[in-house]
């Protein structure tokens, strides 16, 4: 939170509990030029000195977000709430774990609410329109699926987008010099993994192969693909 982050359309701050007023002025910034920020539940909520900020939370970002947090509950292991989205109404509940947090919306709109407890009803996750940009607060943990979803919503939009498909536990990363660029593919998992080249074709660097369509990775696999710049 202390760098620039003029480079970056989106950026995501989970749990930011200490916060500074540089580091809330930064993302203040951020989010007016044109940004997306999505911070996390038990944030803004000390300063470096871990002396507690007055006046609800997160105490330096409520304007930004568009909204307060009067309360937070930690939820024990294996204790669950649920939410409902605001957009499908109809549509099953996400499960939520960890944390649930009792907002005050401040101009904000609620994405999701709750459906069970003394929450019910209340805003869970939020966004708010903030000069050029947007802020979304995520009071609680919603379940893996929904989170990719959700952020996939943010990225995909401002055309940011993985540079080729592929399963779960694979990780992607690019890698740029003067005259190629270098795709990382590195399969985490002890299953083998399909990843589909095609929109990135290039030699692989360790095999000399050439990578152009589908491929399964092998239970911690890794490929390096050289494309010209």
């Amino acid at each position: 939170p202390d760098h620039a982050l003029d480079a970056y359309d989106v950026v995501l701050a989970p749990a930011l509990y200490q916060l500074t007023r540089p580091q809330s002025e930064n993302l203040r910034a951020f989010v007016q030029r044109g940004g997306a920020l999505v911070l996390s539940y038990f944030s803004g909520v000390v300063d470096d000195r871990e002396h507690i900020w007055l006046g609800g939370y997160p105490a330096l970002l409520q304007d930004v977000l568009g909204l307060v947090v009067e309360e937070w509950q930690p939820l024990l292991p294996g204790e669950t709430n649920s939410i409902r989205l605001a957009a499908a109404p109809e549509a099953a509940e996400i499960a939520c774990t960890r944390f649930c947090e009792l907002l005050h919306l401040r101009g904000a709109s609620a994405v999701a609410t709750y459906t069970r407890q003394f929450f019910a009803g209340r805003p869970a996750i939020t966004r708010n329109i903030f000069g050029r940009g947007e802020a979304c607060y995520v009071a609680t943990q919603p379940d893996r699926a929904y989170l990719r979803k959700f952020i996939d919503g943010l990225l995909r939009p401002r055309g940011i987008v993985a540079p080729v498909q592929t399963g779960a536990g694979v990780e992607t990363s690019v890698r740029i010099a003067d005259a190629a660029e270098f795709l990382f593919v590195i399969n985490h998992e002890p299953t083998p993994a399909r990843v589909d080249f095609t929109p990135w074709p290039g030699e692989d660097v360790l095999t000399g192969e050439r990578c152009a369509g589908p491929v399964d990775l092998p239970p911690f696999g890794v490929r390096i693909v050289r494309r010209p710049r």
